[in-house]
């Protein structure tokens, strides 16, 4: 017979691998049940990681159009300040233009000395013309007097006929050969003889002396109520009616100096 002692340790044994059994049994059923909450959280991420995907290239492209938009408002924008901003040159230099045609009988002498009495000044400016026969008879000056801060102050002729001022233009380089002590000045006095540009053509003309002074252009001149400018000698003149034609030819010049 078996002995009953050996029975029990037998029992005993069985016992206890059956419950390490029953504990394995439910751990493989904690693994599934892991596995299978594992693999909902796969899917659910590689969902989220999908949606997100497809919500980021939404919002770039959302991003690109609006921008296209955006871009094509600032165009639109640009356009309008730039007709804007060409109507308002326009509006300039017309204004501009007819300020200068009521100086069209008017011209200035530089130079003439303080010496000469307002009650003087305009026989002396008709005696500066006839020395470059440019003549001219008192008749023919409807005003002459002084003007400016500058000492000797600038004489401003303005002359009934619009011819008398184009022959004294024409003739005016003829002061350079002039003695001055013939018409009663010292010998070193200096006249010279310009239009009487307006303020918006005088910053015109004040540019193009300083870059003519700079060598930037071989001459410049006004005619007809625009400015001309010849950057070289061979070139044909440019025509300068506004800031920005200057501007634009040379953007990065210094006129401080």
């Amino acid at each position: 017979m078996v002995d009953k002692t050996r029975l029990q340790s037998i029992q005993s044994t069985l016992d206890q691998l059956l419950e390490r059994a029953k504990v394995i049994e439910d751990n493989v059923s904690k693994i599934d049940v892991i596995e299978k909450t594992s693999n909902k959280l796969e899917r659910s991420v590689q969902d989220i990681n999908d949606s997100l995907i497809i919500l980021k290239e939404n919002i770039i492209q959302n991003l690109l159009d609006e921008n296209k938009r955006l871009n094509e408002k600032i165009k639109n924008v640009e356009t309008v300040n730039h007709i804007l901003s060409e109507k308002v040159n326009a509006i300039e230099i017309n204004t501009a233009k007819i300020d200068q045609y009521d100086r069209r009988n008017n011209i200035e002498l530089h130079g003439v000395p303080s010496d000469v009495t307002d009650d003087k000044l305009e026989l002396k400016v008709i005696e500066i013309c006839n020395s470059i026969e440019a003549d001219i008879e008192p008749i023919g000056i409807e005003a002459c007097h002084r003007f400016g801060r500058n000492d000797p102050k600038k004489v401003i002729v303005r002359c009934v006929n619009r011819k008398d001022v184009e022959k004294i233009k024409e003739k005016k380089r003829k002061l350079r050969q002039v003695d001055m002590s013939k018409i009663g000045f010292e010998n070193t006095t200096k006249i010279y003889i310009q239009d009487n540009l307006s303020p918006y053509f005088s910053k015109l003309a004040w540019k193009c002396r300083k870059l003519k002074k700079a060598s930037k252009i071989n001459d410049w001149w006004f005619k007809n109520e625009l400015i001309f400018l010849r950057r070289t000698e061979n070139e044909a003149p440019k025509k300068i009616s506004h800031n920005d034609d200057i501007d634009n030819l040379y953007p990065d010049f210094d006129y401080s100096g």
